[in-house]
């Protein structure tokens, strides 16, 4: 399975992970609920939403995940929940990621993103706020830092976060999605 999972082919690698997790709950193996997750993430990979939630629900049922295993398996759920549009489960799982792995930057990050497209700028804020605190320096952080500031009509700070991002890390994803909305925000001043 997780030689498969490296090689990006889900196809293969679920099968695998979900053979194991059953032959380790057979066995009274407390890695079962590690090998549902890993199922869980290989679906979740592949685009097969449902089915992961399936899984990632398998994991949590053996009883044995704590701290922050059990807040990734949350976590994951929360993100197949987003992808399926199905914000208030999503809102729900985070809740318990804040509560069981509060120190989570991602749980934060990812959580202020759902509130700012569930148009919550309030918690959007709240929570980018925490996953700062967090990580100082993380240009997905300072990405949609920017981006609540600019839903909430704060320009100044848009722009402030956004250059923020593409200064922590000029390279990654976040700096260049930052560099765009930086252009666009010239052009959109522009008399």
């Amino acid at each position: 399975g997780f030689a498969y999972a490296e090689l990006q082919n889900w196809a293969k690698a679920i099968p695998e992970f979900v053979l194991a997790a059953k032959g380790a709950e057979d066995a009274d193996d407390d890695r079962a609920a590690i090998f549902w997750s890993q199922a869980g993430n290989a679906a979740l990979a592949s685009g097969d939403h449902p089915v992961a939630l399936q899984y990632f629900g398998s994991a949590l049922e053996q009883g044995t995940l704590t701290g922050l295993l059990k807040g990734e398996v949350h976590l994951d759920m929360a993100r197949a929940f987003v992808a399926l549009d199905q914000y208030d489960q999503a809102k729900a799982q985070f809740a318990l990621v804040h509560d069981i792995v509060p120190e989570d930057p991602l749980g934060w990050l990812l959580s202020a993103t759902l509130a700012r497209r569930m148009g919550d700028l309030a918690a959007a804020k709240s929570d980018i706020a925490v996953a700062a605190k967090l990580v100082a320096t993380d240009p997905a952080i300072a990405l949609e830092a920017g981006n609540i500031a600019y839903e909430a009509g704060d320009m100044a700070s848009a722009k402030s976060n956004w250059e923020q991002a593409v200064k922590f890390e000029p390279d990654s994803p976040s700096a260049k999605a930052a560099t765009r909305y930086l252009a666009q925000l010239v052009t959109s001043v522009e008399p």
